[in-house]
């Protein structure tokens, strides 16, 4: 039987989301006494998976308690969206974990106050909360929001600011020189929106402004990669532009991901809320300028003129004036394909995710 030193709570791998890529991508790098338990619905878009979830989250609780009791475990990673779901979930989790006298680390991925106004605002959900995350050995989170919202709330312990990462195997054709190649081309410029389809990632504002300055530049063309609710709404926003101007690839992945990384020339995230947006660092990677909000994570590392340039007002006009002045001077993107390669490289790939997690463990341990 393989021992078990550091037990990790993680999602479904047939989910949609952050949390299931990051693990799966960083699993490789991590040593053997690291195994994952899979909790929580298996099949995130399944009316069937949902309806069943109560009888799969009695089954979760009696694995755990198997795994735990039986085999010899010396630390959980717990990793929490701020959902009231999964905080009361994950609440009983540790509750558990304590009883066997666990170590215990929760990785809040994201942050929503909406939820943080409902469970502050809910005596019984504030008691749970406080009896359960607060008491934690460790709490890593995505930005420095977060950092000071748990520290206001009394956690006496070790918090740590960590990232999302880049997903190496996407750069192994890549280097510096040839991403700064295409800044030399004659030809249209590729601007780049990546992200889920939801308006509060910013997606109209992108195509309204991608608009704006169409008219100054009418042969350049946005792509538009992702999927999500917002996706029939987004092609009737479109409309005649699809397939001319603007081009909808849809949720891409693996090479092609790559191509398209590779080729465009901008990147623009205007979103309003977020933890630590994977695809900002994976546009770092490629070298691409960055056009983004100062959310999330992001605030505590973005360099405005150097990474790319803060969207101050979430203006149509403000954000295409950006496009402009950014794309107008090619050999400030060149310098600043250098620059985000070298940074993402150093601070984000899975490789050097993996270190810092393996060095916070050992300290705990």
């Amino acid at each position: 039987m393989k021992r078990i030193s550091i037990l990790v709570l993680v999602p479904s791998p047939y989910s949609i989301g952050g949390v299931s890529h990051y693990y799966q991508k960083i699993q490789p790098y991590l040593p053997e006494d690291f195994a994952f338990f899979t909790r929580g619905v298996r099949y995130q878009y399944s009316v069937f998976a949902r309806l069943i979830y109560p009888l799969v989250f009695f089954y979760d609780i009696l694995r755990f308690l198997l795994i735990i009791s039986v085999r010899r475990t010396s630390l959980i990673i717990i990793n929490t969206s701020f959902g009231i779901t999964g905080i009361i979930r994950d609440s009983i989790f540790i509750k558990i974990s304590k009883i066997f006298r666990k170590k215990i680390i929760v990785f809040f991925r994201g942050i929503d106050d909406d939820v943080i106004s409902t469970i502050t605002d809910n005596k019984l959900l504030w008691s749970l909360f406080r009896k359960s995350f607060l008491t934690v050995d460790e709490i890593w989170v995505l930005s420095g929001q977060i950092y000071n919202r748990i520290k206001s709330w009394g956690y006496k312990g070790t918090i740590r600011m960590e990232t999302t990462l880049v997903d190496s195997s996407l750069l192994k054709d890549y280097t510096i020189g040839k991403l700064q190649q295409k800044y030399d081309n004659e030809g249209p410029s590729h601007i780049l929106f990546m992200s889920r389809l939801e308006k509060i990632k910013g997606i109209y504002e992108t195509i309204d402004s991608f608009r704006i300055f169409l008219k100054r530049y009418p042969d350049s063309i946005l792509h538009i990669c992702g999927d999500g609710k917002e996706k029939d709404s987004v092609l009737d926003y479109i409309g005649d532009d699809l397939d001319r101007s603007i081009l909808f690839e849809g949720f891409v992945y693996g090479k092609r991901k790559s191509d398209i990384l590779s080729k465009s020339h901008l990147f623009v995230f205007p979103s309003k809320r977020e933890g630590m947006p994977t695809v900002v660092l994976e546009a770092m990677a490629f070298g691409l300028p960055v056009l983004t909000t100062e959310v999330g994570g992001l605030c505590d590392f973005f360099e405005n003129g150097k990474m790319g340039f803060v969207i101050n007002r979430n203006d149509p006009d403000e954000i295409a004036e950006l496009m402009r002045k950014t794309l107008a001077d090619r050999d400030l993107c060149k310098l600043v394909v250098g620059y985000n390669y070298d940074y993402a490289k150093d601070h984000y790939y899975d490789r050097v995710v993996a270190d810092r997690i393996r060095s916070y463990v050992s300290n705990l341990l």
